[in-house]
């Protein structure tokens, strides 16, 4: 992304997982390595830093369409990594994921 927000979540990922700790960061689905991203940014990979590809619907007729079918992949990526990896602090900067996750404790 190469808007102001995606540089502020590249860096504020990366000043965590630069800290100790553990970051899992929902990007949508693309080419390139992990590494390719984040230099994109001019940061370097970090061992604690994951970026996981989530699939999005590819449909030129709706944007909303497009958001919401990444949003369903990040709700059940947060869900798996909070049962079953270990994840206690999930930091979302959507709102409408946020009431999503509070709905599900």
């Amino acid at each position: 992304m190469e808007r102001a927000n995606g540089i502020q979540i590249a860096h504020t990922c990366h000043a965590l997982a630069s800290r100790g700790h553990e970051v899992h960061l929902a990007v949508r689905g693309g080419p390139g390595t992990d590494a390719e991203a984040l230099a994109f940014y001019g940061l370097a990979p970090l061992a604690g830093l994951r970026l996981h590809r989530l699939p999005a619907l590819d449909t030129q007729w709706s944007d909303r369409l497009w958001n919401r079918s990444f949003d369903v992949g990040a709700i059940l990526l947060g869900i798996r990594l909070a049962l079953f990896g270990g994840v206690r602090t999930i930091f979302l900067r959507d709102l409408g994921l946020a009431r999503a996750f509070l709905a599900l404790r």
